[in-house]
């Protein structure tokens, strides 16, 4: 199973937050997930692969991928444990992030998301996946 992340890059109540995606990381890995896709920018991505690489020590099998928007994007070996680029060439850099976001919530079987800001890009990703009929675990549930 392929668990997608998305969020706002900044977060406004951080242990609160994280207290939530530990339980939901935690549950999506009992229920078989073994593969994370996170976008690597802002708080939100950070806090979602330090979670996953966390639960390494009892979920050996789980890989956290860095999908990204940008050909030039690092990829930090202690958050993700490889890295994939979708086929974004053709896409000019300004919609490249909105693109790649689609793709990881085409991908995957569920999408985690924290939105608080309605307005942004995260909260069109999560109304995306809704509309096609994936999955949607979101924090707060205001989306």
């Amino acid at each position: 199973m392929i668990v997608a992340f998305c969020g706002n890059a900044t977060l406004l109540n951080e242990k609160e937050a994280e207290d939530w995606l530990q339980k939901t990381v935690l549950a999506l890995l009992a229920e078989g997930a073994d593969t994370f896709y996170v976008g690597g920018k802002g708080a939100f991505d950070a806090m979602a692969a330090r979670v996953a690489q966390q639960c390494k020590r009892q979920y050996p099998q789980l890989r956290v991928t860095l999908v990204q928007a940008y050909i030039d994007q690092e990829r930090n070996p202690d958050l993700h444990d490889d890295m994939l680029y979708p086929p974004l060439e053709s896409v000019p850099r300004r919609f490249a992030m909105p693109r790649r976001n689609r793709y990881m919530v085409q991908a995957a079987d569920v999408l985690v998301s924290y939105v608080w800001d309605t307005s942004g890009n995260s909260a069109r990703i999560a109304a995306y996946a809704r509309g096609i009929g994936k999955r949607v675990i979101a924090f707060p549930e205001i989306v």
